[in-house]
């Protein structure tokens, strides 16, 4: 994300010019960044592509925000890059409409990918809330109206860098490409980063909470099954002792005890088995009910990734 890096105040003092070191070191990171940016979100695209079983509601989701960083790498940077190579002035042959445009993709592809976050967010809170009626909810049209509807708000916000705000002139290049307009620089902060920012750390803190919730009963029902456990096997001790106590072996009941031994002896411990297996099985399908679509993967098909990698 690097929006904040064209946003500016008016001020008539000319900024120092960077070193030579410090020019060519910041031109690489720049340039690893992008090529880095542009393969891995790549192979998540490749990935989802050649792979059907993971064309899922959540994964379009991932995808829109995998397109919007791999627009970000391959048609924004180029221009950070070439204005950092100009010792931090923007290339005269670029003119004022290369600096618009690129002031409008980068709130585009930039604007979209705090918002692809935020509907991710979305999207896990309902996996976790309401894990039983998630695929009826987040069905693959939902998931589309909310890709559709990130787009257009992250097009209506750089639009608006098109218009006059209070007069003046939205975006200037002298020395830097830049947005110069305050009243829109509030709306940009606003409506494209700190709005969409706590609605995602919203979702998420609910996420946790539920995620500890479960956590707990998980704990408790383990602690459960242990007592249960360690009660009938005392309670079989028990039993197995009196049936073989001396008392009942003096009156001379050899029948009784051999008939008596294998129903009090092996009675509860096959009941208390079963128990035991009924209440394990139970707990696993909780635990398979409740922690599904738990977690929220950044990057899905990594594996599938690596195999398209070793094919390229």
């Amino acid at each position: 994300m690097n929006f904040t890096g064209n946003l500016t105040t008016s001020t008539s003092v000319t900024p120092r010019l960077p070193s030579q070191a410090s020019t060519i070191a910041s031109a690489t990171f720049n340039t690893i960044v992008m090529v880095l940016t542009i393969l891995g979100n790549s192979l998540v695209c490749l990935s989802i592509y050649y792979f059907p079983r993971l064309r899922r509601p959540t994964n379009f989701l991932i995808v829109s925000l995998a397109v919007s960083d791999l627009l970000v790498g391959s048609l924004s940077l180029p221009f950070r890059i070439a204005q950092t190579i100009n010792q931090e002035h923007w290339p005269e042959i670029l003119g004022l409409a290369g600096c618009q445009y690129w002031i409008w993709i980068d709130m585009v592809c930039c604007g979209a990918s705090i918002l692809n976050l935020t509907g991710i967010s979305f999207d896990r809170l309902l996996a976790v809330k309401w894990p039983l009626t998630y695929h009826e909810n987040m069905t693959t049209k939902r998931a589309t109206l909310i890709i559709i509807l990130v787009w257009v708000f992250a097009l209506i916000v750089a639009c608006l860098s098109f218009v006059k705000w209070g007069g003046t002139e939205t975006i200037i290049v002298e020395p830097q490409c830049s947005i110069k307009a305050k009243i829109y620089i509030t709306i940009l902060a606003v409506a494209a980063f700190f709005f969409p920012l706590t609605v995602l750390v919203f979702n998420y803190v609910l996420v946790l909470n539920i995620a500890i919730q479960h956590a707990r009963q998980v704990q408790k029902d383990r602690d459960a099954i242990a007592v249960n456990f360690l009660s009938d096997q005392d309670a079989n001790e028990e039993t197995s002792g009196i049936v073989s106590s001396p008392a009942s072996s003096s009156r001379g009941i050899s029948i009784g005890k051999r008939s008596n031994e294998p129903l009090t002896d092996s009675k509860p411990r096959r009941s208390s088995g079963l128990q035991i297996m009924k209440q394990l099985k139970a707990t696993k399908t909780y635990n398979v009910v409740a922690s599904k679509d738990m977690v929220s993967v950044r990057f899905p098909g990594l594996y599938e990734a690596l195999l398209i990698s070793r094919r390229l």
